[in-house]
């Protein structure tokens, strides 16, 4: 079996976090939190995965006790929570350890249009959930079949084949990835 890993791009990421944190707390009244935006780009990567055959800024994902995180964006935004963003590089902070702050618009050049139809679509089907409907939402089984093969861990990765196994046209777009991944 093949191990498909995508190389994670932080621009691309930040732009996402800041689009999905702004839209959430429009639709929320509230400020984003963490888990829900990472939920939210779990949902939004399924999709662009099914309809574009691509992660929008390709997260490798993990199993938390939450459920699926996308493991470099986590790392991305616990680096500001501990840093801070004085020079607004980031175009977020995080607050009471968990609450985004949002410091700018989402740069769209970053974008792609596939990328924001599938935040929005996902905003729409989920954007409005609260923080616990959303981490009920992502226990997916694609979540707990990662989650229960390693109840001892506290983060088992998820590998992409067992996304890709939920969603329709699965055998085609497997070997899509294979093909692209391997040199």
């Amino acid at each position: 079996m093949v191990y498909i890993r995508f190389d994670f791009d932080p621009l691309k990421a930040k732009e996402i976090i800041v689009y999905l944190a702004k839209r959430r707390k429009e639709l929320t009244k509230s400020p984003a939190t963490i888990r829900d935006i990472l939920k939210l780009m779990y949902f939004a990567d399924r999709l662009s995965l099914q309809k574009f055959g691509r992660f929008l800024c390709n997260n490798n994902y993990v199993a938390m006790e939450q459920g699926p995180v996308p493991s470099e964006a986590y790392d991305l935004i616990k680096e500001v929570r501990e840093k801070g963003d004085e020079d607004n590089i980031h175009g977020f902070e995080v607050y009471n350890n968990y609450r985004f702050r949002i410091l700018r618009d989402a740069d769209l050049d970053y974008l792609s249009d596939s990328d924001i139809l599938c935040m929005n679509e996902v905003l729409e089907q989920y954007g409005s959930l609260s923080s616990r409907r959303l981490m009920e939402e992502s226990h997916d089984s694609v979540w707990k079949n990662a989650w229960d093969s390693y109840p001892e861990d506290r983060s088992v990765p998820i590998k992409i084949s067992s996304i890709i196994e939920t969603l329709s046209d699965n055998d085609n777009l497997l070997d899509y990835l294979i093909e692209g991944n391997c040199d």
